[in-house]
């Protein structure tokens, strides 16, 4: 499930990029609610947002520093 690939991040736009974080982390909360009330039938999609998430930050924290 992981969204896209840091390559492909580059070609992003800062707002678009803060947007996308803002969505995935809600998408995130919502199925770790889920998770703890229903269960997911594939837990290891909780992973797979993590990951997105950490890529898009990681983005961000390399166009902050140049």
């Amino acid at each position: 499930m992981p969204l896209q690939k840091l390559t492909e991040l580059q070609n992003w736009t800062e707002e678009t990029l803060s947007l996308k974080l803002a969505d995935l982390r809600q998408e995130y909360l919502d199925a770790r609610r889920n998770h703890m009330t229903q269960g997911l039938p594939n837990p290891t999609q909780l992973r797979y947002m993590r990951r997105d998430i950490a890529r898009i930050l990681t983005e961000q924290g390399r166009r902050s520093q140049n």
